[in-house]
């Protein structure tokens, strides 16, 4: 199925098209500024070390991105010793888990509140996490 007035391409996802029509403003050209393992990737320690403090919630049953990609960023990260930076595994979680509302997504805005208060206040040892309401 394609839709060229709207931008939809042969076997493109949902997720895909609503990215590069939300996000991306229909420019294909910014894909790899999107990619930000890319990115990590051809950065020295030097430019690792300037990364933004970084959280990634990750559901354990997501279909799309598996959550070793997740782990993967974080290990790179890792290797300039950030101890702030923290995965927060959500079990059951798919790839959209955020998009329906409670207990579970009450859970996770919880922890990114912790987390960002605590490298707001103290830069303490921010240990993994999971999300169990």
């Amino acid at each position: 199925f394609s839709f060229s007035p709207l931008g939809v391409r042969y076997k493109m996802s949902a997720l895909e098209w609503f990215f590069q029509l939300m996000v991306l403003h229909g420019d294909e050209d910014l894909w790899p500024s999107a990619e930000p393992m890319r990115q990590l990737e051809r950065m020295d320690n030097n430019g690792i070390s300037r990364w933004p403090p970084t959280l990634i919630v990750h559901g354990d049953c997501d279909g799309i991105v598996p959550i070793e990609h997740s782990r993967h960023f974080l290990q790179r990260l890792a290797s300039t010793n950030r101890p702030s930076d923290q995965l927060l595994t959500v079990p059951g979680g798919r790839h959209t888990f955020e998009s329906v509302y409670g207990e579970l997504s009450d859970c996770c805005y919880n922890a990114a509140l912790s987390w960002l208060q605590k490298i707001r206040g103290e830069h303490s040892q921010v240990k993994p996490a999971m999300c169990d309401p």
